[in-house]
This record gives C-alpha cells, structure tokens and sequence, in this order.
C-alpha cells in the first residue's frame, strides 16, 4: 500500500481502496487525476506527503488472521450448558460482554471484507503508462562515517513488515559434533500469501562453507517477491524460529550477527532494536528495486539494507511447551518422523525420502512463524495490545 511502480514509467498496481477501515488505509494521499480511457492518458498518481505519515502496520495482515483463527478461537471454547427453567428468562437479556463481542465480530468483518476488496484491487488495476507517485520532501537521518565524512543514513522499505519462520535440520557426527544437512524458510506477506524454501547444506561441514543468514534472506525475499507474497520492499522482517538458539548458529555470519544479538529466557532473540543486515544483492536488482521506489524514497534508498527482528517462538509460550503441542493448539500437527528413522540422523532420512523430508523440515518453520502470528493476533484483537515482544511477560 505504498507508492511504487513495476518498472520505470508504468503506474503502482495497487491504489489504496477506499472501504478500508481508518485503521487499516495508509495515511498517505493518494490523488488520481483524470479518467484513463481507451483515448485518454492514464490518471496521474499523486503523493502529497511525506514518508514519515506512511502506513506500515500490520492491519491488512491481521484482517487475514482473522478469518483463519477466529474459527479455532471458536472450536476451542467449550459448549456451554442448557441454562436452568428459572433463569432462561434472565439469560435472554445481552450481557454487555456479549454486546462487546459482537461488535468485535462486526469489525473484522468489516476488515475482511476490506482485505477481499484490497487484493480485488491488486488484480484489478492495469499496467498502462503513466507517471509515477512525487517525491518525498521528507530527508533521511544525517550520520557521521566511522573517517568523519557526514552522509545520508540509507533508507529502508516502506512496505509492511514480512514474517520468516525458519528451522534446521542437523545429523550428529561420530566426533560428537552436529552437521548441519539443510535450512529451510517459510515467508508470510501481509495479505496472508506464503512461500517456501529449502536450502541443502549437506556437503557443507566448516562453518565458513555454509550459507549466510544475509544470502539466504536475499534469496527467500526475492522469490517471495516473484511469487506476489508480498508488493512492496518491506521495511522489517521477522525471522522466528522455535529454541533458535541452535539453529541460528547455522548461518556462516552468525558471529557478525551475535552483537546485535540478546539473550532472551536462555535463547537469543533482538529486544528494542531490529539487527541489520546487509543483503549481497546484484546490482541489476538494486537497480530495479531502486527504480521502482526511487519517486517516494529517493536516490537514498538501499534495497540492500534490511532490518530483522529476530524472535524465538518457544519464548512466548508457557514453559517447556513442545513444537507437537503448538501444532495441536494450531489445527496443524507437527509431521512424525516416519518408523526407522531417527532425529539426530537426519541425512538418511533426506537421502532416502527427500519429499517427505521436505515436508518435515518446512513444518517446523511453518508452525513457528503461525504461532508468533498467532500471538500478535490474539494480543492484538483480544487484549489490546499493539506489536509483537520476545517473551509473554513483556506482553504484560
């Protein structure tokens, strides 16, 4: 929902619709001038304000929770009983806690109907020539260089935020030491849309041989992107993992990560500020993300640099709480291991059934990031708290 274009002179396929909910319609103005017509010119797009006003909550994305776990919210509250002949009378009356709940009800539906019609407007709107969205009066921080030289800090995306759940796969050595055999990623954008990726690490044995957080992020956002996960260069992502505190060691630049790194309950997470990193991007993709974002950012947008907020999923459940039981809260059981194999070989079980090896390992991703989407969910329609914490006990 912010202002890009595909390619340099064709307009932003997605124009805010205009029966969002206040909440959910960014605070950008957006103009259209004129009417296209088979004869006419292609209406101009027009942002009047400054970036710091663009929207980038995660409203359209917990209008799509809604409709996927308001139902287990439902399943899971038990059938209440039939009320005595004495008290009917008095139950008929609608208890202010129920008048709440209906216009909560009412409210997300109101919300997804407006995620229906944003995604109608994604498909709608045309490709044809035009002129893209004018550039921000609003300036990027000024820093000073590590030689003293002053320079316009990078600008980051302006889309809404993409949530990563991630997970890998280890096979123990007869030296006592883990080999990693793959990483695999599930990515949500903020429409609900996903995508999957695997990486193979099994000739990988040295650290320095293995892939890097960076490269892979690099990889799983441009394919996301291809596959229409998400619209815009988001501004944050959200790598979630379940006891991370194993499987982001995986990474060859975990030792460039570890001090932007916390501890977290005995794990390791980001708290307050999101870690950054810098994406080993080719300069054609630069250049036409740059070319896409470069009317609203600026000639001071990197593309390259990308904050992460890392959470560990297992922090915001109750003690000692197991992958399989999450999966069982979420409808989505966590994949057996199939009789004969083992979890610390790993490597066989991939070697001799690599399909349902693949769908094992993106389970596990996939149900950490479900059940930190689940949290932001609940905390936010049921408890009125906004954003995401590492740990329950900052929730409250």
């Amino acid at each position: 929902m912010n202002f890009d274009t595909d390619e340099p002179g064709l307009p932003r396929r997605d124009v805010p619709p205009t029966n969002l909910p206040t909440s959910a319609v960014p605070r950008a103005a957006v103009v259209l001038r004129g009417a296209a017509t088979a004869s006419q010119q292609p209406p101009e797009i027009v942002c009047d304000v400054g970036m710091d006003r663009v929207d980038k909550s995660d409203e359209i994305l917990l209008a799509w929770l809604d409709t996927q776990f308001d139902p287990l919210l439902e399943a899971s509250r038990a059938t209440p009983t039939a009320p005595a002949p004495s008290t009917a009378a008095l139950t008929q009356k609608v208890s202010p806690q129920k008048e709440m709940e209906a216009q909560q009800q009412e409210e997300r539906s109101e919300a997804q109907a407006a995620l229906a019609a944003y995604r109608a407007e994604l498909v709608g709107l045309s490709r044809e020539p035009g002129r893209n969205a004018r550039p921000s009066d609003s300036r990027p921080e000024l820093i000073t260089t590590a030689t003293g030289r002053k320079m316009f800090k990078p600008r980051v995306g302006l889309g809404p935020r993409i949530y990563i759940g991630f997970d890998a796969e280890w096979t123990q050595s007869r030296r006592g030491h883990n080999r990693i055999d793959s990483v695999q990623f599930v990515a949500y954008g903020p429409t609900g849309g996903s995508s999957e990726k695997i990486f193979d690490l099994s000739g990988d044995h040295d650290v320095d041989q293995r892939i890097s957080l960076a490269d892979a992020l690099d990889v799983v956002l441009d394919e996301a992107e291809e596959a229409c996960v998400f619209e815009h260069w988001p501004h944050e992502v959200v790598l979630v993992g379940f006891f991370l505190r194993g499987d982001i060691t995986a990474f060859a630049d975990f030792k460039e990560l570890r001090p932007q790194l916390d501890g977290v309950s005995g794990s390791l997470g980001t708290v307050g500020k999101a870690a950054k990193l810098t994406l080993p991007m080719d300069e054609a993709r630069q250049a036409r993300l740059k070319s896409r974002f470069r009317m609203v950012l600026g000639d001071d947008f990197d593309p390259r640099v990308l904050n992460v907020r890392i959470i560990d999923a297992s922090g915001l459940g109750p003690p000692g709480v197991s992958l399989h039981k999450i999966g069982e809260w979420l409808q989505q059981p966590k994949v057996s291991l199939p009789p004969g194999y083992s979890k610390s070989d790993m490597r066989t079980f991939k070697r001799r059934e690599p399909e349902a090896f693949k769908e094992y390992a993106l389970h596990d991703a996939r149900l950490a990031v479900l059940y930190v989407l689940w949290v932001l969910w609940f905390a936010d329609r049921h408890l009125g708290l906004k954003g995401l914490s590492s740990t329950v006990s900052s929730l409250a």
